[in-house]
């Protein structure tokens, strides 16, 4: 989808995050099979029919159009709006993209998607998995907030979805890229309701101010 500059790769001015075409196609009958920042995924297979695949290419078509025109989000994801009216009143498709797209920006998502899976940017190791996962299955654990893990120890994997790969396992230190990714991903949770990244093994609880934030346990 727009946002990254195919020859540069850097950031456009304008992009469409792919969540928000993977929305619109489910609310339309099309389920992709998943999604990431800025690419999305459709798995065909020799059983699809000439009629399903015009179906997609319809509504990508359709899609398309909603940018150029700007539609209202309540008439593309009606769904999503009426889930959070007062967030989303008046907005329209280019809005709720623009502000998603800031949002990527301002945390140079993509760039430390990219370092989170680099040697180099790989969180320490300092203790075995499986002796990592003894203790979290005794207890010896707490829950910290994602903000405040640096320099602790991992006692789950924590697996965001983007991008569906374990960011840090058991036994291994958290901070770094790793860290900053998953504040990128708090701050979007709160930002843009209705969007929520899949998450395993880091918690989202609310505060007494309504904001969400994220938790995880590390080893005492």
């Amino acid at each position: 989808t727009p946002g990254i500059d195919a020859e540069t790769g850097e950031y456009s001015d304008f992009g469409v995050p792919a969540t928000i075409l993977a929305h619109y196609l489910r609310e339309n009958g099309i389920v992709p099979e998943k999604c990431d920042l800025n690419s999305i995924l459709f798995l065909l297979t020799p059983a699809e029919s000439h009629e399903k695949l015009a179906q997609l290419v319809a509504m990508l078509a359709q899609f398309e159009q909603h940018i150029e025109d700007d539609s209202p989000l309540v008439e593309v994801l009606p769904s999503v709006y009426n889930k959070y009216p007062v967030r989303y009143r008046d907005y329209t498709l280019r809005q709720l993209c623009q502000e998603m797209h800031d949002l990527y920006v301002s945390f140079d998502v993509k760039d430390l998607q990219k370092a989170m899976f680099r040697q180099q940017s790989f969180p320490s190791v300092v203790m075995n998995p499986q002796d990592a996962h003894s203790a979290y299955i005794r207890g010896d654990v707490e829950l910290v907030r994602i903000r405040d893990a640096e320099g602790r120890i991992a006692a789950e994997g924590a697996l965001p979805y983007p991008p569906g790969v374990l960011c840090v396992v058991p036994g291994e230190v958290w901070g770094g890229a790793v860290q900053r990714y998953f504040l990128a991903l708090e701050e979007g949770v709160n930002l843009l309701p209705g969007f929520s990244p899949e998450l395993q093994g880091v918690y989202s609880e609310t505060d007494a101010d309504g904001v969400k934030r994220l938790y995880g346990y590390v080893l005492k």
